[in-house]
């Protein structure tokens, strides 16, 4: 070979080395713009269509706020530092309370069912046998369901219960382990109650009694949800799914058929969920959320189909433990490590925040039938009501 080229070669390495090596400086210093290495890009909320969600780009973040407004706070209107005798308050909600008003309802680690004012001043207390993992009152706020769960295998494990506004109405053992979640159809005939197992049970509400069990092959389903019509149960499970129902219940039987719709979220053990309140079989919106870190709001056109359409929005919003949606439609509640953020469900713009609302995880938050309040149960051990400043 030519000692020229040789000599050129020799060049051309140095050279590629030179590159390579501001390259990497350029990596270090952060000068590079564009996302390298599996790096996030900034967009704005993104929007998916389609039934397969793995092809939209899900991992996409928020565009960060450059400044402006600031946001407006939640406003403390009562609260109980140890509303369940310092353990964590599980479950927390709204119910009637007899004479046309209504009141909060919480249950919590220490296996108590506790009535509240809408001041939180203690009306009643329940003394049940294991953890309350969930609480969820019917539509027009009369019955109240509570599910449990606990170690000893005797009698009174993992229980399911129905309340009123005179006190316990009727409880049964559920054969599906921890009784980690449970909804009430909108009609109040039907008691649903999933957990541990992951099998679904529906119970008639009055009396308790089991009219049919559907297995999900999911274990541990986190929370279910009706549709305001009754007719689409949704369960979620620490697998990252939610799984649609078709709900079809009658005096004789009961049937539960999965729907041709796939929803996915990415997450491990907390994955709430819920309907808005003007979902149609035409136009179905779903709120979603984990503690992976993102909220998605679903929307599926044409569900009885068996094509239906998929889109959402969604936002990294920090982890996500729990969530609900305003009674009449335009405000969605969020629980984190410690904050309360309210959304605009249209848009995912945040309405109102507070980031110090608990010192712990919010595992429940539920507006009040109003839409005027928010109660949350935290960690810490805190009840807490809150008002909007636009109320």
């Amino acid at each position: 070979m030519r000692s020229s080229s040789i000599l050129e070669m020799i060049r051309n390495r140095r050279l590629l080395h030179s590159i390579l090596s501001a390259f990497v400086i350029a990596l270090l210093v952060g000068v590079v713009s564009e996302p390298v290495f599996g790096a996030k890009p900034f967009c704005d909320n993104n929007v998916c269509e389609g039934n397969e969600p793995k092809t939209c780009p899900q991992d996409c973040e928020s565009t960060p706020d450059p400044g402006g407004e600031p946001i407006p706070e939640i406003s403390l209107v009562a609260m109980q530092l140890e509303a369940h005798n310092r353990d964590a308050v599980r479950a927390v909600g709204f119910a009637a309370d007899g004479g046309g008003g209504a009141r909060v309802i919480s249950g919590g680690e220490d296996a108590k069912l506790r009535s509240w004012t809408l001041l939180l001043n203690v009306e009643s207390v329940q003394t049940l046998n294991h953890i309350i993992y969930d609480l969820e009152s019917s539509v027009d706020g009369y019955f109240v369901a509570s599910g449990e769960g606990g170690w000893n295998g005797g009698t009174d494990s993992d229980t399911l219960r129905i309340w009123d506004a005179d006190g316990l109405r009727v409880g049964t053992r559920a054969p599906i382990g921890f009784v980690y979640c449970v909804a009430i159809s909108p009609d109040n005939l039907w008691t649903v109650a999933s957990g541990f197992y992951g099998d679904i049970v529906v119970y008639t509400t009055t009396d308790l009694v089991l009219y049919a069990t559907k297995a999900t092959k999911k274990k541990r389903t986190k929370a279910l949800a009706f549709t305001p019509d009754g007719s689409i149960l949704a369960s979620t499970s620490t697998a990252g799914r939610i799984q649609l129902w078709s709900f079809q219940c009658a005096s004789m039987s009961c049937e539960l058929d999965l729907l041709p719709v796939f929803l996915s979220h990415s997450g491990s053990w907390y994955f709430p969920i819920g309907f808005a309140p003007d979902s149609t079989s035409g136009e179905t919106r779903i709120v979603s959320g984990t503690d992976s870190g993102m909220i998605k709001v679903w929307t599926i056109e044409n569900l009885a189909n068996q094509n239906p359409s998929v889109s959402f929005i969604s936002i990294n919003s920090g982890a996500v433990y729990s969530l609900a949606w305003s009674p009449d439609g335009t405000k969605i509640v969020a629980g984190g490590d410690g904050d309360i953020t309210v959304y605009d469900p249209d848009t995912l713009e945040i309405l109102f925040q507070n980031v110090d609302a608990h010192a712990s995880r919010v595992n429940d938050v539920a507006f009040s039938p109003d839409n005027s309040r928010i109660v949350s149960g935290g960690d810490d051990g805190a009840l807490k009501l809150w008002g909007l400043v636009d109320q």
